[in-house]
């Protein structure tokens, strides 16, 4: 896939398509080529369909769209299988082609269609090549057991490596390269599009029988051909063959080497004699123990075909090697139907599997917490062939980015093996997550085959899972992945609502507990303000009689002032009049003096008078005394009037002191007056805010009184 403006390798399907349209037509005549056409979001798929149209194009042939089935999904092993049916279904039922007439050859997508394409046409009596000529994707293990052997279209993806790292190593070193490459494909012709097997033109081939002159050809084998020599080197070279290919038991090889050496010598035996079918029989049992033990197959077709090309050119009589061809035909023929048995075995398993897969996804995915999802793998890892897997948890999820440092600390969530769990946490032990696995682990396990995925869910970088001595299955792998970081999240969001539950249980609790305090202290605050409100009802009723009395008391003093303004009044009229009464009593005084004097006077004339006098002197005595009782009277009133004047004065200074007095208390009655119009006022206010208290004070223990509850 192209990352712009980085240099790209890619492989070129196209023109590896188009030179198998021209192989068809050119070499076979064919000109009736059907197509099953892939997805349509592939680009390899569409390379590949354009290379189809355009091969047509350049070879002169019409493009019928009744030769291509498709665009068809192709995903996994049993998908492909049903939807590689279902395109040749579409061809062959419902739109009525025959086969070799109204299409001489078929081309498929993808190789794994391919291999299905042959079991369809088996299974409905189509030969291959005779009727339809078949071209395949790739020439891998699988499709090398096919007989006929696959004619196919080979991608260079090793060569894309290659390609790339030199590109690579150019641009380090500073070198222009180019942005777009391309790498095309090559056709490697085998026997399904109808070509001979080169080893079998060579057979035939004069050029390659070179005998001494004057030597004539003898019956049988050559007088210097050794099969023994020669099933030593077949050994040997299938041996090492083996060897780079899997990484086998040395019991395994010696026992391979063995079998392969009895199924040479049967061979050998059919050939030079007339026993029959022995070599068919140990080659059966040689194929069970591949199986069994995980030997590619495909070691087997390339063993026949290197003792098929180093017997041939010794054998010179064709009698002898009709029966030589006769014999490897019914061994390939063999390998071939107990590849498809075990293909279909594997189909089977394929099938199981993928039906465990699911049921144990969809478990796996209705679970919400750590314990559940521990006992879902316990149940569960072996059917889909999961024999051991360690789930890592970081301290500290993060957002997930490639190549982000990983988090301090991390710790085992869980470990399941095909036999039970393993408890490795249980003292909540942390480690450096680089260490993969904490050595207590680690120090057990066989790590020749350990698979180690990220687990990421809603973009969080979780933690990742281990699994251990499993299939060689990434997409089961990566089934299982995805599924277990959705499911481990939903449980670390669980387990973090749980939590956060248990702190709001106990707070609640708390709560609870504080509730019947408040509700206690509620229900005295409720007596206290019912109280206090009683008292403030009876107070504002007080204070309202009191201020009734001040009223009626300020009254009254308005009153007294009056009074005594209207006393002091008659008190300084009083005073007045006493001045003037002062006033006549010093007059009458001085009568009194004059009549003592004229009494004195009156006396002397008295006297002188004598006899004639003694009437007058009478009159004198009678006015002195009248005078002397006059000044009696006079000195009498005045003492009262002095009397009356400091009596006067002192009620008058009494009087404009109680004046002073009662208008300080009028005004001080005023003021108090006022302030208990404001205090009964505020009174009523707080009666008032009391009663909405109290109403809030019921509610609010009603409502604790529920949350009791």
């Amino acid at each position: 896939m192209p990352i712009k403006p980085y240099p790209v390798v890619k492989i070129d399907s196209y023109t590896s398509l188009k030179l198998a349209i021209t192989h068809l037509n050119k070499v076979h005549g064919i000109s009736k080529i059907a197509f099953i056409r892939g997805n349509v979001d592939n680009n390899y798929f569409i390379d590949r369909y354009k290379g189809y149209v355009d091969g047509l194009k350049e070879n002169g042939i019409s493009f019928d769209e009744r030769l291509v089935a498709g665009p068809i999904e192709f995903s996994s092993a049993i998908f492909d299988r049903k939807n590689t049916r279902k395109g040749l279904s579409l061809l062959i039922d419902e739109r009525k082609l025959v086969p070799g007439k109204d299409f001489q050859a078929i081309i498929s997508v993808t190789e794994s269609t391919t291999l299905y394409i042959f079991e369809y046409f088996k299974e409905k009596g189509i030969r291959v090549p005779e009727d339809v000529a078949i071209i395949s994707y790739d020439n891998s293990s699988v499709g090398r057991f096919e007989n006929p052997k696959p004619t196919a279209m080979i991608l260079p993806f090793e060569g894309q490596s290659s390609y790339g790292f030199d590109l690579l190593m150019d641009r380090i070193a500073g070198k222009q390269v180019q942005i777009e490459n391309a790498l095309p494909g090559t056709l490697e012709i085998n026997m399904s599009c109808g070509c001979k097997e080169k080893s079998l033109e060579l057979a035939y081939s004069t050029k390659h029988y070179a005998f001494e002159e004057g030597k004539k050809a003898k019956k049988g084998v050559a007088d210097d051909f050794s099969y023994d020599e020669v099933n030593r080197g077949i050994i040997n070279s299938l041996l090492e063959e083996l060897d780079q290919a899997s990484k086998n038991s040395d019991v395994i090889m010696n026992t391979i080497g063995t079998r392969t050496g009895d199924v040479l010598s049967a061979i050998v035996e059919e050939i030079t004699s007339d026993k029959r079918d022995r070599a068919l029989h140990l080659l059966e049992e040689l194929i069970h123990f591949y199986a069994d033990n995980m030997v590619p197959f495909q070691t087997l077709q390339n063993f026949l075909s290197l003792a098929r090309e180093l017997y041939i050119p010794h054998i010179s009589d064709m009698g002898t090697l009709n029966k030589l061809e006769n014999i490897f035909h019914q061994l390939r023929t063999k390998i071939s139907n107990m590849v498809s048995y075990y293909e279909g075995k594997k189909t089977a398993a394929q099938e199981r599997n993928s039906s465990n897969l699911n049921e144990f996804l969809r478990i796996l995915a209705s679970k919400y917490t750590f314990d559940d999802t521990i006992q879902v793998f316990e149940e569960w890892a072996h059917l889909v062939r999961i024999s051991e897997v360690y789930a890592v948890l970081y301290d500290e999820p993060q957002t997930y980015t490639f190549l982000d440092p990983l988090p301090q600390k991390a710790q085992v969530l869980f470990g399941v093996n095909h036999e039970k769990r393993i408890v490795l946490n249980e003292n909540n032990r942390w480690f450096n997550p680089q260490e993969i696995l904490p050595s207590f682990i680690m120090e057990r396990l066989d790590l020749t085959n350990m698979v180690i995925m990220p687990l990421v869910s809603n973009h969080q970088h979780i933690g990742y899972v281990c699994f251990l001595n499993g299939p060689d299955d990434r997409v089961l792998y990566a089934a299982v992945r995805e599924q277990l970081a959705n499911t481990l999240q939903s449980s670390i969001l669980l387990k973090e609502h749980q939590d956060d539950m248990e702190r709001s249980s106990k707070a609640l609790v708390n709560l609870q507990q504080k509730a019947e305090v408040i509700t206690h202290s509620t229900e005295s605050i409720n007596s206290l303000i019912q109280a206090i409100n009683s008292a403030m009802n009876d107070i504002s009723q007080s204070v309202k009689s009191i201020s009734h009395d001040i009223t009626r008391v300020s009254d009254e003093s308005r009153t007294v002032v009056k009074v005594t303004d209207e006393a002091n009044r008659f008190v300084n009229e009083l005073n007045g009049h006493a001045k003037e009464i002062n006033e006549v009593t010093k007059l009458i005084g001085d009568i009194t003096e004059k009549t003592k004097v004229l009494s004195i006077n009156a006396r002397i004339e008295a006297a002188r008078a004598g006899v004639s006098g003694k009437g007058f002197a009478v009159v004198a005595t009678e006015i002195s005394d009248l005078s002397h009782q006059t000044d009696e009277s006079t000195q009498r009133i005045s003492e009262m009037i002095r009397e009356m004047q400091s009596g006067s004065s002192n009620t008058s200074a009494s009087m404009s002191q109680i004046h002073s007095i009662i208008r300080m208390i009028n005004d001080l009655t005023e003021s108090i007056n006022e302030k208990i119009e404001a205090h009964l006022q505020a009174t009523e206010n707080i009666v008032g805010q009391l009663s909405e208290a109290s109403e809030g004070s019921s509610q609010i223990y009603s409502a604790i009184s529920q949350l009791k509850r």
